[in-house]
């Protein structure tokens, strides 16, 4: 490929740039098929320009500054509830340790309980003894009030993440 060159071309491409030509130089350009060259693309990549420019079109000024402030507020949300998260994980793994000690330190007792509940529940069994329903209903609603309690602070650990 042949590139040739002219000594007009500078001028000749700010000239189109601009828009201000003198007679002169139109009359080179009009002459000289480099600065023609040189004009033709120039005036195109204008024209591309500004048709690229009107349709990206700019969104709304009120939208973006709207998603701003709606964002900040989002932001302001998250670290006003950042401390009470962590203190309601802080109270979930207290209680869990609470619970756990307080299950390893009453354990002799309540393995002791535990058989006779064991006896108990065997002679309830057992032909033409009745039951003795407080007791049952005592152990069988603290039972469930701790399983609760356990499932509430596992849904309220998860729920967080």
């Amino acid at each position: 490929m042949n590139f040739s060159h002219c000594t007009k071309e500078q001028a000749v491409e700010q000239a189109a740039r601009s828009g201000r030509w003198d007679d002169d130089l139109r009359a080179h350009a009009a002459a000289c098929s480099v600065c023609a060259d040189i004009a033709l693309v120039v005036r195109f990549m204008q024209l591309d320009g500004e048709l690229a420019r009107r349709e990206a079109g700019l969104p709304d000024p009120g939208r973006i500054w709207w998603k701003a402030h709606l964002r900040e507020k989002q932001m302001a949300a998250e670290r006003a509830v950042r401390p009470i998260a962590v203190c309601q994980r802080v109270a979930c793994l207290w209680g869990t340790l609470t619970a756990t000690s307080i299950l390893v330190w009453e354990w002799p007792r309540l393995s002791s309980r535990l058989d006779g509940l064991k006896l108990l529940l065997h002679q309830a069994a057992s032909p033409g003894s009745r039951p003795q329903t407080d007791l049952f209903a005592f152990i069988g609603g603290s039972l469930f009030l701790f399983l609760f309690s356990i499932l509430i602070t596992l849904y309220a650990s998860w729920a967080e993440e």
